[in-house]
């Protein structure tokens, strides 16, 4: 689905632990190569990953701080990639966006799960960005509903309008 995209992947995902030779997955690495191939291109291409940049509400003092880290630790492994694929770091985030969501202060926890991909395509799933999730070796077993079509851009504006209430704009 990432490498795939035309235009723009959007995710909103829990947790993201990937990049580095810690994971297995291969999300971080497939993200890099879409930057890689959109650079060499020159063609328009976004990525938008809204997750969480830590999740005090876990119980546990070092489920906190693996949560706090883990993003920054996939992040650092997604940046070398990309320089070891020959592109700098500023040219990854002129096509890679990270955010998180705050609110009055608050950190609000993404806990959505969905990877859409020029607002055509779209997987709804209970599967985090991590290899718990997606690895080569026996894991989780997840559930997702994929979408396609004219849905996903409606999907999405209801989303984007459950995320921030005042957004009143096209998706495009």
């Amino acid at each position: 689905l990432i490498r795939s995209a035309k235009h723009e992947v959007y995710f909103a995902n829990q947790t993201l632990l990937t990049g580095s030779d810690m994971y297995t997955n291969m999300i971080g690495h497939a993200i890099v190569d879409r930057v890689v191939r959109a650079r060499h291109t020159k063609t328009p291409f976004q990525i938008m990953l809204l997750t969480n940049g830590t999740q005090n509400d876990e119980p546990g003092f070092w489920t906190k701080v693996y949560c706090r880290y883990s993003p920054m630790m996939s992040l650092l492994g997604i940046e070398d990639y990309a320089l070891s694929c020959g592109i700098t770091l500023q040219e990854l985030y002129e096509h890679f966006y990270v955010g998180t969501l705050e609110h009055d202060g608050v950190l609000v926890k993404v806990h959505s799960n969905i990877i859409a991909a020029d607002q055509n395509l779209a997987i709804r799933s209970s599967g985090n960005l991590s290899d718990r999730c997606f690895s080569d070796k026996p894991t989780d077993s997840e559930l997702g509903v994929m979408l396609q079509g004219s849905e996903v851009k409606m999907f999405l504006q209801y989303h984007y309008r459950r995320l921030l209430p005042d957004f009143d704009g096209p998706v495009d």
